[in-house]
């Protein structure tokens, strides 16, 4: 369990900025739901805010969000999804 809060002070240090990365796509998916009516400029926002974690995950070498290992804010994003 504790290596799905990263393995090294590194990888837990990317799970922290990447966390407020997450977040920012959640909130800019859901809140706008709430706050927008324009539909349109929803999803043009939270796009803009997945291509950041886009960027990221194109240098990534694994398939999860640290690289090669499953972490909490895998789950995070999934449910996202």
């Amino acid at each position: 369990m504790p290596d799905m809060l990263g393995k090294t002070v590194a990888d837990r240090a990317k799970l922290t900025m990447l966390q407020g990365i997450i977040w920012e796509v959640k909130k800019a998916a859901t809140m706008g739901c709430f706050t927008n009516d324009d539909k349109q400029s929803l999803g043009q926002e939270t796009l803009m805010k997945m291509g950041k974690l886009a960027d990221y995950m194109e240098k990534m070498k694994g398939p999860y969000l640290i690289g090669e290992y499953v972490s909490y804010l895998d789950f995070y994003m999934y449910e996202l999804l």
